[in-house]
């Protein structure tokens, strides 16, 4: 339980943090649309977080099977691989090369993720835990 709960609560702590810096930022009169999308996933990402934290904390380990912080985790998709954020996304970006630097700086987070998945691979011995 206890690095399942570190890493819980790491998850948490940063999806908090983006939440707050999403609706500082973008929740502003012409702000792009897709922008607030990215933000409401990670907020439902957040919510999820809190509620595994909390059922942590007060209950113990997750016990398999459908919780109610799986509904962040559905919320979290349905923001993040909406078709208005892709046609929003078709708008804004028109291939310049001006905007090159912001697309490679996409890449960041995905490997960031690998990055910490491989770590976690080296820390953790089960195969089951790692699945």
């Amino acid at each position: 339980m206890g690095l399942k709960l570190i890493m819980n609560l790491w998850i948490f702590v940063c999806a908090l943090g983006g939440s707050f810096y999403g609706f500082y930022w973008f929740y502003r009169p012409k702000k792009a649309l897709f922008l607030k999308m990215i933000t409401g996933g990670v907020s439902c990402l957040m919510l999820t977080e809190l509620f595994m934290v909390i059922y942590m904390v007060t209950q113990g380990d997750i016990e398999p099977g459908f919780q109610v912080g799986m509904l962040g985790i559905i919320g979290s998709f349905m923001f993040l691989l909406s078709a208005n954020y892709g046609q929003m996304d078709g708008l804004v970006d028109n291939r310049s090369k001006e905007l090159m630097p912001t697309r490679l700086k996409a890449f960041a987070a995905p490997a960031v993720i690998i990055l910490l998945y491989v770590l976690f691979c080296f820390l953790v011995d089960s195969a089951e835990v790692r699945i």
